[in-house]
């Protein structure tokens, strides 16, 4: 959510960027016209040094999750957990990752393949313990995506209830814990 309203929020200013570069450029003034030609050169080039840092600053994703702590992740919103799951797996050796959509994800949140079998993630960025309705989900997901292998992965812990449920369909659960050894596994 946050870096959605932060590329929403660049691509606006962005926009009025431009926008006045053409009004300024267009715009015939007489207390400009003796400085138009020193201007121009410097315009194109703070136009072309904010699309650079835009970029870098917009595209810099993996550089953002390089040292993350569990303590980060619990300040995390919860699609950003998700796209941090998923740069986890990638150095966790999984290919072919993809975040899903927000809406319709159908109960999977990430999917990813490893040594040939396609696996599903539920992430839930939670501060409470994580009960069975997220593994009922990652389950119905499972038959959803035709997958191999689901896990449910949390910065919390498992109900009783869901670890029963978990074990009984042989669904992955990774806990606070477990997360903390796969981000030192990563790193």
């Amino acid at each position: 959510m946050r870096r959605k309203l932060t590329q929403f929020i660049y691509r606006l200013g962005l926009a009025g960027f431009i926008l006045g570069l053409l009004y300024f450029w267009q715009r015939p003034s007489l207390y400009l016209a003796p400085y138009r030609t020193q201007l121009d050169p410097w315009a194109a080039f703070l136009l072309i040094a904010y699309l650079v840092m835009g970029a870098y600053w917009l595209f810099r994703l993996p550089e953002r999750f390089d040292h993350v702590s569990l303590r980060k992740i619990d300040e995390m919103e919860g699609d950003e957990f998700e796209h941090y799951t998923a740069y986890l797996l990638k150095h966790l050796g999984y290919r072919h990752i993809h975040v899903t959509n927000y809406e319709g994800d159908q109960g999977i949140d990430v999917l990813a393949e490893r040594h040939g079998e396609k696996w599903g993630f539920q992430c839930k960025r939670w501060q409470a313990y994580v009960g069975n309705k997220a593994v009922q989900e990652v389950w119905a997901g499972k038959g959803f995506y035709d997958l191999d292998q689901v896990a449910v992965i949390t910065n919390s812990h498992f109900t009783r209830s869901a670890r029963a449920l978990g074990n009984k369909l042989e669904i992955e659960l990774i806990d606070r814990e477990g997360l903390k050894k796969l981000i030192n596994e990563a790193h």
